[in-house]
């Protein structure tokens, strides 16, 4: 398993975060698709294991992305 299936996860998560019908559901969605990105990033260190700083720190750029856009949702429902 390659990473290549990333951007795309990460497409439809935004997708999908901009369809939701409450931006806590816009969390949910972006808390669900960090959690499918922390398991891919996990099957690819399992099996390469050479190239892991490589792609912790690919995983961690998106996590952190996506960790951000949820937290400014979440915080932005109180307003």
């Amino acid at each position: 398993a390659q990473l290549r299936t990333v951007p795309a996860m990460v497409r439809a998560a935004a997708v999908r975060a901009r369809a939701a019908p409450t931006r806590a559901a816009a969390v949910r969605v972006l808390k669900q698709t960090v959690a499918a990105v922390r398991r891919e990033i996990m099957l690819v260190r399992a099996e390469d294991p050479d190239s892991a700083r490589i792609r912790n720190a690919v995983g961690a750029g998106v996590s952190g992305v996506l960790n951000s856009a949820a937290l400014a949702l979440a915080r932005a429902e109180g307003i």
